[in-house]
């Protein structure tokens, strides 16, 4: 996990406490959704395309965490939303080799369990040899470029949101 601080912060969060626990969601969690923006468009970006399906299945969401408060991830997997009764799954982008992409993966035997593993050339084999991966990291690339920036965004948009807030109750 990368943390990073910026000045005026503990002001900002003494600042969103004295509201309703609604309202701090409200604020906080549409402040994360906008700060992950640079950083979901710079993995994207970064992400080697082969079929696409690991570019498009890069997506941000946002997760409470009971002692740090909300925080958001930029995570690629399958996109969890019902569109009616008979499709469960809207678009499945389901990308479940990121992380031998990002972090590579060492030499190691594949073994047929059942009969024989069919090739690419159309032989069959029982046992093959894997040569492994070198690893990429578009994701630390993204994020060790797009940090930076997006605890600013993130500190703008709180700054943003609380003087909306603030000048509609005035009213």
């Amino acid at each position: 996990m990368i943390k990073f601080r910026t000045d005026g912060t503990a002001e900002l969060l003494r600042n969103i406490e004295q509201f309703p626990k609604k309202i701090q969601r409200r604020i906080i969690y549409g402040a994360l959704r906008d700060a992950s923006k640079p950083i979901v468009k710079a993995t994207r970006a970064n992400a080697p395309v082969e079929t696409g399906a690991l570019r498009r299945s890069v997506r941000p969401t946002t997760v409470r965490a009971g002692k740090y408060g909300p925080v958001m991830l930029v995570h690629v997997g399958k996109k969890r939303t019902i569109k009616n009764r008979r499709t469960k799954m809207a678009r499945d982008e389901d990308a479940y080799y990121a992380k031998f992409v990002e972090f590579g993966a060492k030499a190691h035997p594949i073994v047929a369990t059942r009969k024989l593993l069919k090739l690419k050339s159309g032989r069959f084999a029982r046992r093959v040899r894997h040569p492994g991966t070198p690893k990429q990291e578009f994701f630390k690339r993204a994020i060790n470029t797009q940090a930076p920036g997006a605890t600013q965004i993130f500190v703008k948009q709180v700054r943003a949101r609380l003087t909306a807030i603030g000048s509609a109750r005035s009213l």
